[in-house]
């Protein structure tokens, strides 16, 4: 095209261009108005050169015509450069200013330095040859979202030269969402568009937005959007533009974008906006009450920013009173309202959405939600939910997962979900409004069966034997937790720990059918938390358990749960303790003609005496519990007279006996099932062994001791057989090994709390470590 004849004249020349392209594509005048959503007066008078046609008609033309739009853009850039007047863009028209939409900046903000981090991440891509930039912010009710993009916008406005939008898609409001059809429209006349040349149609409306947004560099912010359908388009074309959208939900399906996930504030960020908000004298001054009252918000911004509304209000108040107010579980979602701001609301938005969904799974999701609140959880796994909901696994998978894409749970491994305390406030609030006290107390003890199921046969895995927790590992008709071995319970019993403290902490004070059922647990979890180390857990519990028990007339359930305390307290080294629980258990067994529980308190008696060092009382009294337990036939507390038989013959120097008896209990483990006591029995023989300067034959069971106990997870037996490890390695020569095993047994002894930082600091520091309290007394 002759370049001359564009600067002469370059109306005309355009016009010419345009009717070529609507010629070639073989359409009407009218045709050609409808399609380019533009009156055919106008129409006509652009075609004939009379009026210079602003930039998006012209691209509106070619895309109805499917011409090259490029080509048709770079002539009227070339045209409209020719023209001694005018702007250099006709839209948008006089008088209509460039959009800065941007809501103002939030006062306080603080923080989000890798969220804002990976939203300017975005911007080093703009100006490329692909699609346009998206960014999702995705995160629960009241964590910030709009706050970190409108914050992120007034960092990078300059950058935009042609403008901001800004929409509030009402994804989750009191009103009905934005519909396309609405948002285009606003965005459009914004654009300088006449509202007499917006089309009706949803899809000519998208065509003409992307074909006013192509060329230009814009700043598009969609906030509060409620899917990625919703948001799909308001996208505008070309690779100049940046779109940021906020959603509570995780918009998976918006092709393209990077997604921002955000959680809860960290403590010293949310102290931080608390400082900004009331003012870091006030806040400094308290610092232990300001960390309650962060952690009573749950770290929630838009909590943080209540409670400092609040303490703001009110300057003669203290940081603690606040927090002092807080603490009433009953009242928190009441005290965390200021004006129109309130956490409750918020979480209603989102909870009913969910009620009121046309999908039933929303439905369910929504009941699962409220039902959630029936238990005091940390994280909730698919077993327990299943419980709850009394629907099939795969139905609370679906229903964990509509609830993590409404932002009212998050997961942090798969299977594993988890939320804050004031969202589990609302939940326990729902389930009062929405479900009857029998269908909450019939969820509740659903949940309880299903971790009785679960503890009863870890119990049983580890000890085939252990006849006092009962047959109730039937998972029900939904199925339980995967526990195929010994090897799976360490896991669980980790995942679980929390969880299982606090429903048996909450049936053991429910009715008596409930309260039976918490008995039952604790002696299930006797040997699990024992083998992790949760001791302090243990101790409470299972003193619960005896009280309850005694509560409820079950006698039996008492003896067991004194039989237990005697053996932590024996592990803890709190001997009388120990003898007054076994002395308890004891009385009770008589009481009921037990003879077995007879057998168990002369191998307590005897595990007494030897820890004050009367061993020859300490042979006589196992002795006795021995011949007990064979006359009974309860296998197991034979084999354990038989191992502590052989640590007191040990004691004595009698090495060979010991041999003996620790290779006899090893046997009778085998036969029975039971691993930690066939590692115990392993560990033992390694002792002796080494005591009794066989070293070599001393690694060998010291090694095999330590595989089991690492099947079973039994933490302080590993660090038992790997410290006497590293001490026969040292009488071998291999002090490299040595230190590399004591080190790791050190790091276990601290992380169960058997060893304090300074006493495995300083045990760290020795050549040749002392070997500690806990591994000196059971051995």
């Amino acid at each position: 095209m002759d370049v001359e004849e564009v600067e002469r004249a370059p109306a005309e020349v355009l016009a010419r261009e345009l009717r070529l392209v609507k010629d070639r594509a073989g359409l009407s005048l009218a045709r050609l108005a409808t399609k380019a959503w533009c009156s055919r007066s106008s129409l006509e008078r652009y075609l004939n050169g009379k009026v210079f046609p602003p930039r998006h008609v012209v691209l509106a033309i070619a895309d109805a015509c499917e011409a090259d739009g490029h080509a048709i853009a770079a002539l009227w850039e070339r045209a409209w450069a020719a023209r001694a007047n005018g702007p250099r863009e006709p839209e948008p028209p006089s008088g209509t200013p460039m959009p800065a939409q941007l809501p103002p900046d939030v006062r306080g903000f603080t923080g989000r330095n890798a969220e804002l981090a990976a939203l300017e991440s975005a911007l080093g891509e703009l100006d490329g040859a692909g699609p346009v930039l998206i960014t999702a912010v995705a995160g629960t009710a009241g964590v910030g979202k709009t706050a970190l993009a409108v914050h992120f916008g007034h960092r990078v406005a300059a950058r935009f030269p042609d403008g901001q939008l800004h929409l509030d898609l009402r994804g989750y409001s009191a009103a009905p969402p934005m519909t396309a059809v609405e948002a285009l429209g606003r965005m459009l006349r914004s654009l300088g568009v006449p509202p007499d040349h917006l089309p009706a149609d949803e899809q000519e409306l998208a065509a003409l937005y992307r074909s006013v947004m192509a060329g230009k560099r814009m700043l598009v912010m969609l906030d509060n959007a409620r899917s990625a359908e919703q948001v799909t388009p308001l996208l505008p074309a070309g690779p100049r533009n940046l779109v940021v959208v906020t959603s509570r939900t995780t918009l998976a399906t918006l092709d393209s974008a990077a997604h921002v996930q955000l959680d809860i504030m960290p403590e010293p960020e949310a102290l931080d906006l608390l400082r900004r908000l009331v003012g870091p004298d006030r806040v400094d001054a308290e610092p232990d009450a300001a960390r309650t009252l962060v952690g009573l918000c749950s770290r929630l911004p838009l909590a943080v920013r209540i409670a400092a509304a609040r303490l703001a209000a009110r300057p003669a108040w203290p940081v603690a009173a606040l927090a002092e107010w807080l603490a009433d579980e009953t009242r928190r979602l009441d005290e965390l309202r200021v004006g129109e701001r309130a956490v409750r609301a918020s979480f209603a938005i989102t909870y009913h959405a969910l009620t009121t969904g046309a999908d039933p799974a929303d439905r369910q999701a929504a009941r699962l939600f409220r039902l959630l609140g029936v238990l005091d959880w940390v994280d909730m796994s698919v077993p327990v939910a299943a419980a709850l909901l009394d629907r099939p696994q795969t139905e609370a998978v679906l229903a964990l997962e509509n609830l993590l894409d409404a932002r009212l749970l998050d997961c942090a491994e798969p299977g594993r979900y988890h939320t804050h305390d004031l969202l589990h406030l609302y939940a326990r609030e729902q389930a009062r409004l929405d479900e009857t006290a029998a269908e909450r107390e019939a969820a509740f003890r659903r949940a309880l069966d299903c971790y009785v199921s679960a503890a009863t046969r870890a119990t049983l895995l580890i000890n085939r034997e252990a006849k006092h927790v009962g047959d109730d590992s039937d998972p029900g008709p939904h199925g339980g937790f995967t526990l195929s071995g010994p090897a799976d319970i360490p896991g669980w019993t980790d995942a679980e720990h929390a969880n299982l403290v606090a429903v048996a902490t909450r049936a053991a004070a429910g009715p008596p059918e409930t309260a039976e059922r918490a008995v039952r647990l604790t002696a299930a979890l006797q040997r699990p938390f024992n083998a992790r180390g949760y001791w302090p857990d243990l101790l409470a519990l299972r003193g619960l358990a005896a009280r309850v028990a005694h509560r409820i007339g079950d006698r039996r359930g008492e003896a067991v749960a004194y039989e237990d305390l005697a053996l932590v307290n024996l592990v803890s080294g709190r001997t009388d303790d120990m003898i007054a629980a076994a002395q308890q258990a004891l009385g009770i067994y008589r009481e009921l003609g037990d003879r077995r529980g007879e057998a168990a308190y002369h191998i307590w008696l005897g595990e007494a005496y030897l820890d004050q060092g009367r061993l020859e009382e300490a042979v006589a009294s196992h002795q006795e519990g021995l011949a007990l337990s064979r006359k009974v036939g309860d296998r197991d507390r034979e084999a354990r007279a038989l191992n502590m038989l052989g640590i007191v013959f040990q004691r004595l120097r009698r090495f060979d006996e010991a041999v003996v008896h620790h290779e006899e209990s090893a046997g009778v483990y085998r036969e029975i099932g039971n691993h930690i006591g066939i590692a115990s029995a392993l560990g033992n023989l390694g002792w002796a062994h080494h005591r009794g300067g066989r070293h070599e034959t001393a690694v060998g069971y010291q090694r095999q001791a330590l595989a089991v106990a690492g099947e079973t997870g039994h933490r302080r037996q590993q660090a038992e057989f790997l410290w006497a490890l590293g001490l026969t390695r040292t009488a071998l020569g291999d002090h490299a090994e040595a230190r590399t095993s004591w080190q790791r047994s050190i790091a276990i002894l601290q992380d169960i709390g058997a060893l304090t930082a300074s006493q495995a600091d300083s045990l760290r520091r020795q050549e040749i470590p002392r070997t500690p309290e806990i591994i000196q007394r059971n051995t």
